[in-house]
Order: C-alpha cells, then structure tokens, then sequence
C-alpha cells in the first residue's frame, strides 16, 4: 500500500467501512436458518440487487480489456453483451421469493417437474466444469508465460 495515494486510501476505507456496515446491518436481521435462505425481511430492493450482483462477474475487467486492445472502444460490449440479460436478474428475485425457491432449480422444479430441474442442474454442472477447466488452463499458461517458463503450466496448476 507504499504507493497509492491519499485519496486511493480514502475511497478504499470507505468502501470497506461501508461493505461492513451493510454485512452488519443486514446480518442482525437474520436470526434463523430460513431468514439467511429466504430472506423476506431485506425487502424486494435487496433480494434484486443481490440477484443482480450475482449474475455479473470479476473476470470482465480483463476480459473487456483484452477487447478494447485488440478491437479499440467497441471492446466493451464484451461487457455490454450481459446488458440485455440485467432486467431479467431484477425481475427473477421477486419471482423465486413469491415461489419461496432458493436456486433456479427450485423454480424449474415447482413449476415443470423434478426432470426439467435435474436437466438444468446437469447442464450447469457441466458447463461450469468446462469454464472452470478452460480456467485453470489459462492460470497455468498464464504462470509459464510470465515467469518465461521457469515454473511449468504443469507445476502450477497441477
């Protein structure tokens, strides 16, 4: 932290002293299992915010990056693609807290059947095994890259 400057450090402890006065607030309400799963007391404004934080994701910084340096400005609709997906994650959390469904399965199965539900699970499970193996491919090439193959893709990502 040698070298940032005085207001990096500023916007940086205020958006930790925040984060922790929200985390605080939000988790005296929560006084039983079922209150952390089906929160009914955060309203629908924090069940959409929540919904929508969960769909987005860190690995778009680079991803954009890599865009707009190969591509120039029109890089960032590798970020703007998931644009048209945002309304759907503010309107699905009052839908599963009217469903009382946890996950996207419980949905599926509530309102299709316990087979549309295990479909979704299996295609999920294996979509994710394959981005997080592509991952960990890239990690590793990543490592050997950098380090000018001193440390094999093999040793660090065994």
């Amino acid at each position: 932290m040698n070298g940032l400057p005085l207001a990096d450090l500023f916007v940086l402890f205020l958006y930790l002293a925040g984060i922790t006065w929200l985390g605080v607030r939000m988790g005296k309400g929560i006084q039983k299992q079922s209150d952390f799963f089906m929160p009914r007391r955060f309203g629908k404004s924090m069940m959409m915010m929540h919904a929508f934080g969960t769909g987005t994701a860190s690995d778009q910084a680079v991803v954009v990056a890599s865009g707009t340096f190969r591509h120039g400005l029109s890089g960032i609709w590798y970020q703007w693609l998931w644009l048209f997906n945002t309304p759907f994650y503010w309107l699905i959390a009052p839908i599963f807290r009217r469903f009382r469904a946890t996950t996207t399965a419980d949905v599926y199965a509530l309102r299709f059947g316990s087979s549309v539900a295990v479909l979704f699970s299996i295609v999920g499970i294996i979509g994710l095994a394959v981005k997080i193996g592509l991952l960990l491919k890239g990690a590793g090439a990543l490592v050997e890259s950098g380090t000018q193959g001193m440390v094999s893709a093999s040793f660090a990502v065994p």
